[in-house]
């Protein structure tokens, strides 16, 4: 029972890296995390990863979730939900299970939904979910 609170304690918390500061490297979460300055290098998060509007990322990501206002450039893989707000402006490869696009979003990249794995009904949901995302994604070019 301790190892279940300690890991809820862990995925509640959320890591920041605030405006104004800079960082280049290597990033890895057990929880959450927050973006607001500028990263650059690799991230991987078990969590959900946030891009602040004044945050800029540019790397390689993996994350459990994501949701980004502010600037990536690089090559991300959200192993559940991308969320791009209308702030937002991307570049480069997304890999994704989920996407919900903001109208006024950015983006130039190329977009792969992931396959689900053993889900008998994964095709018919990425035949769904591909063309929900090219027409947001043309919707708000």
């Amino acid at each position: 029972m301790a190892r279940n609170n300690t890991e809820d304690n862990l995925n509640s918390r959320v890591n920041n890296i605030v405006e104004g500061t800079s960082l280049r490297g290597k990033i890895s979460s057990p929880g959450n995390f927050r973006i607001d300055g500028e990263v650059d290098g690799e991230i991987h998060i078990e969590g959900r990863l946030i891009i602040g509007a004044k945050g800029k990322v540019k790397g390689m990501v993996v994350c459990k979730d994501a949701d980004i206002e502010g600037v990536f450039d690089g090559q991300i893989e959200v192993n559940g939900l991308l969320s791009l707000k209308s702030t937002s402006a991307i570049s480069g490869d997304a890999v994704f299970m989920r996407l919900m696009v903001e109208e006024g979003a950015k983006l130039t990249c190329t977009c792969n939904l992931a396959e689900k794995k053993a889900n008998p009904a994964a095709e018919t949901l990425k035949s769904k979910d591909v063309t929900r995302a090219q027409t947001e994604m043309s919707a708000v070019s």
